[in-house]
């Protein structure tokens, strides 16, 4: 199937169950605003956002994110039958504000200039998403903290799974 899985996928009402896991923090797009108006990098040293970075990365960031899930659930409550149809997603998230930290050997031209297209939302940014949009009650939220240091304490220390069983259509 080509394209994006944030638009349309499949016939309308065509779907009982939707499940999505782990692919929403992947977003369509660099987010907009993170140059300058003389086409200066906002986000000097970095590929995402940390501690380091200005307010207005993050930002963009949530506001790339927001248009992104409103985008995937309008199109899947119209894929999703009028009665008793449920989506199920797991969503990689974090349990506060972010703050995650890259080191590598890169040309610092490249990295300044270079932005990861993921953004890891927090319980309530996606929450305000869901209630936003309008198309479907939420059930169920969990966050699970996942431990997963390997070496990589700094990079791993905010993450966190949050399933959300079941979203049910308003319809």
């Amino acid at each position: 199937m080509l394209g994006s899985f944030y638009g349309r996928l499949f016939p309308t009402i065509s779907m009982h169950i939707i499940h999505s896991s782990y692919s929403l923090h992947w977003l369509s797009r660099v987010p907009k605003g993170l140059v300058g108006e003389i086409g200066e990098s906002l986000n000097i040293g970095s590929i995402y956002i940390s501690s380091s970075s200005p307010s207005v990365v993050y930002k963009a960031y949530l506001d790339q994110f927001q248009e992104d899930f409103t985008l995937f659930l309008r199109s899947r409550s119209e894929e999703i039958a009028v009665s008793g149809g449920s989506m199920y997603l797991t969503v990689t998230g974090r349990i506060d504000n972010p703050n995650i930290i890259f080191k590598g050997k890169i040309e610092k031209t490249k990295l300044d200039y270079f932005n990861l297209l993921y953004y890891a939302p927090n319980a309530s940014e996606v929450e305000k998403v869901i209630e936003e949009e309008g198309s479907f009650t939420l059930q169920k939220l969990d966050v699970f903290q996942i431990e997963r240091d390997a070496g990589f304490s700094e990079l791993y220390r905010n993450k966190a799974q949050i399933s959300m069983l079941p979203l049910t259509t308003l319809k």
